[in-house]
């Protein structure tokens, strides 16, 4: 038996490509990138404000625009009150990491500013 033919030559190893781990989109999910200076000045706001920071950070990942709807199914996602959720969107807003829009029985219009690259 010939153990030579079964070597690696120089070039066979730029040949070999290594698999990539299968991605799984099961479940909710973080889409990135989310600026850490952003996250850093909603981690330093009381309350649950970085939990909701991170959960309008989920749903931009889903809407893929600065600009959208944040329903108040997030607060029963989230497991925290209206009031808390209210109170954080006002201090992001406060922050200057965000504008609200609020139209009467309807949900609020989020825009996702990037004021917090500024702010490290």
């Amino acid at each position: 038996m010939d153990v030579n033919r079964f070597r690696l030559q120089l070039g066979d190893l730029e040949k070999i490509k290594p698999k990539k781990a299968p991605r799984s989109t099961k479940g909710k999910f973080l889409k990135g990138p989310v600026p850490l200076s952003w996250l850093k000045v909603a981690g330093n706001l009381p309350g649950k404000t970085l939990h909701v920071s991170v959960c309008l950070w989920h749903a931009y990942g889903i809407e893929k625009q600065d600009r959208f709807k944040f329903s108040s199914k997030w607060h029963r996602w989230l497991g925290i009150s209206p009031r808390a959720l209210r109170e954080s969107l006002r201090r992001l807003r406060e922050a200057g990491l965000i504008r609200v829009e609020r139209y009467p029985g309807r949900a609020p219009v989020v825009t996702i500013l990037s004021a917090g690259d500024e702010k490290q």
